[in-house]
């Protein structure tokens, strides 16, 4: 076997893991844009008002599914399968720009949780890398 067709062998070998990790990323994101965030809970609020609050006891099932990750992402994950074996020229561009946002969205939970957990001085000192200096400048 040539050289090449090796190396394209495992380049389509390491697009398909990619795309597995794009798709797996964009339920991720799909999943927490209907459940999390501020731009779909209008939508939330109106299906909770007309079938009930989820944690009431006489909710609507659909209540309940806006809540819940898991039962969400089975929808999302068929999507992204389907998705991308039915219209995967459309589908690949769309889940890494979900994918991207979903890495953005946890760097910035994962930086914002470092950041509370550090003690005041290194904060401190972080913010203001120049204040233990200050006493060394001279008049």
């Amino acid at each position: 076997m040539p050289r090449s067709a090796s190396l394209a062998k495992i380049t389509d070998d390491e697009d398909r893991l990619l795309q597995i990790a794009f798709d797996i990323l964009a339920t991720y994101r799909l999943t927490t844009l209907i459940k999390d965030d501020k731009i779909t809970e209008d939508i939330r609020n109106v299906v909770f008002r007309k079938y009930g609050e989820p944690s009431d006891e006489d909710s609507h099932k659909i209540s309940y599914l806006l809540t819940c990750p898991w039962c969400l992402s089975v929808y999302f994950g068929g999507l992204a399968v389907l998705a991308g074996s039915r219209w995967p020229r459309l589908w690949k561009p769309l889940s890494k720009a979900l994918s991207y946002s979903a890495l953005t969205g946890l760097l910035a939970e994962a930086r914002a949780s470092a950041q509370e957990d550090e003690p005041a001085e290194v904060a401190d000192t972080i913010e203001a890398p120049d204040a233990d200096l200050r006493h060394l400048k001279t008049s």
